[in-house]
């Protein structure tokens, strides 16, 4: 038998502007609390008026999320280190990649010891991106494999990189790079070997 499709991208369909505000003012009419909605809603309209690209850096810790950013934005103040956890709020800056100006957003990585906080900053903050880098060195674990999948089914433009690639040689890259397109094809708009940079301090 063949194996069951993936349903990843199966998203709920879009709703408008006018859907959203109908059902803040159901809300308000019962009562409820809608401050944080409202807030949450006022911060996408900022997004949308500023005609700025809003990118998300995902990934577990240790992927070089920092490093990324520090080559894409070479003034911002990202703190590069080898311990676990060196990102402790989402953190933006302005960058360029081939003359268009981003602005990026460093998430807290998952897997990190007491990171559930942080975790749920980075999948907010991955929601109400433009566009979502997926940050991996390795093949995806389990638990990596689920977070991107989860990310694909809001249907925003999904890039997943595998970063650190000057670690592998020639044919274990392409190797990988091949298993990627084969499992993501679907979910990913591009799949791309990068080598980042940055610096570790020992």
């Amino acid at each position: 038998a063949q194996p069951a499709k993936k349903t990843s991208l199966n998203a709920p369909l879009p709703v408008s502007r006018s859907d959203v505000d109908k059902r803040i003012d159901a809300l308000r009419e019962r009562h409820a609390e809608t401050a944080a909605l409202e807030t949450e809603l006022a911060e996408l309209d900022r997004r949308h008026a500023s005609g700025e690209l809003h990118v998300a850096l995902f990934g577990e810790i240790s992927t070089g999320k920092s490093s990324l950013i520090r080559a894409l934005a070479p003034h911002a103040l990202t703190d590069i280190d080898v311990r676990g956890g060196t990102t402790r709020n989402v953190l933006q800056h302005r960058g360029n990649l081939r003359g268009r100006e981003l602005i990026l957003a460093d998430v807290p990585g998952s897997a990190e010891v007491d990171g559930v906080a942080r975790e749920q900053l980075a999948r907010d903050e991955a929601l109400r991106a433009h566009a979502v880098i997926y940050l991996t060195a390795a093949d995806l674990t389990r638990a990596q494999d689920a977070e991107l999948i989860w990310l694909a089914r809001f249907g925003k433009p999904l890039v997943l990189v595998l970063n650190k690639s000057d670690l592998y040689d020639d044919a274990e890259r392409a190797a990988l790079l091949d298993r990627f397109r084969q499992r993501y094809a679907k979910e990913a708009r591009a799949i791309v070997a990068i080598s980042a940079g940055g610096s570790e301090r020992i």
